[in-house]
């Protein structure tokens, strides 16, 4: 618990200076969310440039702190203002402790998500280990996919301190967005009581609620629904101010959208709403300026990383193939590992290759029977209700106002891409969640209750309810558990009995699984498998993986 709380509060220390630092240099006019969440792409920004020349252990954690803490006397006004606002939220953040302790309790779990074991945790190790290694992609091919968020776990993870890593970044975010729909569940119960828009941000907050099994793990998963969720929630907000919104009061949205598209490339039908709202609030020259510079960092790092990582631009897009080092993953490897996310996604298990290269005939029909009637639901809603109102506003029935059209627009623009690319349904959730219940933003209606307070009260009862049901085992494992994660939570365990072999590489020993293929907390080098098609590049780990190369 110490541990977690501890990671948990360095994250937001981060998140908070650094956002409220870049909200006053760049003078935007953005909320405590926003600001905190503009602190983590910054800080991020910083974790994934210092992994280009150096490993992410105590000296870089010490520099970035001592960054920060000198970043405070340049904003002390603003984070006293800052403070004073959330001051005046106490009864909201009352509210939302209940949410928070019950999501503090789930992520005092080990990471439960197969892939946390698969590749996350490794990946950590390697940044918090050693600079980005080039070519390590050839070593396991998990280990290019290379979500942004990884360095920012590696910062945070406090390994140095307490032995093993701690994953708070998630649980963080998800305590910050708790407080933003508390409060703007409250405000617009306050002025509209019970309206379409009420129940649109209850759908959104239940969605996020739904994420708790992310909360042990360092999973980009997380980050790639919440921060859609509250992207999509913070443009219906501005929408219903009514005023004259300039295209400064989006910079925030703008700079999530491009962040996010780097933690998953799932998310980058976001980048739709990005084009929709430049060309309707035209930037003048300066904004560009500013929003290409913001861009650029967040971007930029990224790409330099996949490139030293596989020898890709983006990986695994095999069709963009600009470079030829020595380390570049073979394009042979970059296509079954676009099979597998791709035909994984189709048809989980043996077949999934075969399911990638079928056409639409032959995987739909495997991959809907697969389906939940719920999930079936959403699906057909989530391509049905865009067209519907979309064709009915185009026969003239009536008109939508510019940004509920560009939500729309985009929500289904993400489910489409979603739907060919990878229907696995935690690729395209935001999309599908907002396309489904698209109708909520188009029929207006708002009814006041005879007590509006009992009603507000016995809503977030319901929701926190449903919150603990959902995530009662892992409850019920962390209370069990609560004696022996008094310091600190616990660590992805390896299966009882499973044994690792090792080989060797040019001198350098590599472990792999006896059983299965994940390597769990276990010391790097680890493979899936024994591959010996691989080779090093040097005579140590910082100098990478190559392919061998064919003999003639």
């Amino acid at each position: 618990m110490l541990a977690l709380l501890l990671s948990a509060l360095l994250s937001l220390f981060f998140f908070i200076v650094l956002g409220t630092f870049a909200a006053k240099v760049l003078r935007l006019p953005a909320n405590f969310i926003e600001k905190a969440l503009i602190g983590l792409v910054v800080i991020n920004a910083i974790s994934t440039i210092i992994s280009l020349f150096f490993p992410i252990g105590a000296y870089a954690l010490a520099i970035t702190i001592l960054l920060c803490a000198g970043l405070v006397l340049f904003i002390k006004g603003e984070l006293l203002r800052l403070f004073s606002i959330l001051e005046q939220k106490r009864t909201i953040i009352l509210l939302a402790l209940p949410f928070i302790a019950v999501a503090f309790l789930i992520a005092l779990n080990q990471p439960y998500k197969y892939d946390s074991g698969l590749y996350h945790v490794q990946t950590i190790k390697w940044i918090e280990a050693y600079p980005v290694v080039p070519g390590l992609a050839n070593l396991h091919g998990r280990l290019g996919f290379n979500p942004n968020s990884f360095t920012l776990f590696a910062l945070t993870s406090l390994f140095t301190v307490f032995g093993q890593e701690i994953f708070s970044v998630n649980f963080v975010v998800f305590a910050m967005l708790t407080i933003y729909f508390i409060n703007k569940l409250s405000t617009i119960f306050k002025t509209n009581y019970f309206s379409n828009i009420f129940l649109l941000f209850q759908i959104l907050f239940i969605t996020l609620i739904f994420l708790f099994d992310d909360l042990s793990s360092p999973t980009p998963d997380f980050l790639s629904i919440a921060i859609p969720i509250f992207v999509f929630a913070r443009l219906i907000e501005i929408e219903q101010r009514q005023s004259q919104a300039g295209i400064k009061t989006f910079i925030p949205i703008i700079i999530l959208c491009c962040y996010v598209f780097t933690v998953k490339l799932a998310t980058l039908p976001l980048l739709l709403m990005v084009i929709l709202l430049l060309v309707k609030y035209k930037p003048g020259a300066k904004n560009i300026v500013l929003l290409l510079s913001a861009s650029a960092i967040i971007l930029v790092p990224w790409l330099v990383r996949n490139v030293i990582l596989t020898g890709w631009l983006v990986y695994p897009l095999p069709s963009v193939n600009l470079f030829s080092f020595d380390w570049q993953v073979p394009v042979a490897s970059v296509i079954l590992e676009k099979y597998g996310v791709t035909g994984w996604a189709r048809d989980p298990g043996l077949h999934y290759v075969m399911a990638a290269k079928m056409g639409l005939a032959g995987w739909v029909p495997i991959w809907w029977a697969q389906l939940t009637l719920w999930g079936k639901f959403l699906v057909i809603a989530g391509f049905v209700c865009p067209l519907l109102i979309f064709v009915t506003q185009f026969a003239k029935k009536f008109k939508e106002a510019f940004i509920t059209n560009a939500i729309i627009a985009t929500a289904f623009c993400g489910v489409v891409f979603w739907f060919f690319l990878a229907p696995d349904f935690r690729f395209g959730q935001a999309f599908i969640v907002v396309a489904a219940f698209s109708p909520v933003l188009i029929f207006k209606f708002a009814y006041r209750p005879e007590r509006p307070l009992r009603l507000f009260v016995t809503i977030c009862a319901v929701f926190l309810c449903i919150q603990g049901i959902g995530g009662r085992q892992f409850i019920i494992d962390a209370v069990h558990q609560l004696s022996t994660v008094v310091i600190k939570p616990q660590l992805l365990q390896t299966p009882a009995g499973l044994k690792f072999k090792s080989y060797n590489i040019n001198g350098i020993t590599v472990y792999v699984p006896a059983e299965g293929n994940q390597c769990f907390c276990h010391d790097i080098p680890c493979l899936p498998h024994i591959d010996t098609t691989i080779t090093t590049r040097g005579r140590t780990l910082a100098d990478g993986f190559r392919a061998k190369k064919p003999k003639h």
